[in-house]
């Protein structure tokens, strides 16, 4: 593995949170044009945590979408964390539904 990537683990938050931020923007029905640019803005953001950048993300990406194992393995773990990440907000909605 070239060095200067980001680990599994890594990429695996990377990939959550920009799905988040796509799910997000997409569920306030925003133009493109607000949509791309606030998009930007998350981004900058996710890598300003995550402690990254768009380049050693886009390398990292582009590495392992060469390795289908791994990006499977990563893929299979964002898709189960987004699931409970869902799970979790609709009981919190469900419990304050019920609270009030």
């Amino acid at each position: 593995m070239p060095e200067n990537l980001l680990t599994e683990n890594e990429m695996i938050g990377v990939l959550i949170d920009i799905h988040m931020a796509e799910s997000a923007l997409t569920q306030k029905n925003f133009n493109r044009d607000t949509a791309v640019f606030l998009f930007s803005m998350y981004e900058q953001e996710i890598f300003k945590n995550r402690h990254t950048t768009k380049q050693q993300f886009k390398d990292s990406y582009e590495y392992y979408s060469k390795h289908s194992v791994e990006i499977d393995r990563m893929y299979a773990i964002v898709v189960d964390s987004l699931k409970d990440r869902e799970i979790r907000a609709q009981n919190k909605v469900a419990k304050d539904s019920v609270r009030h």
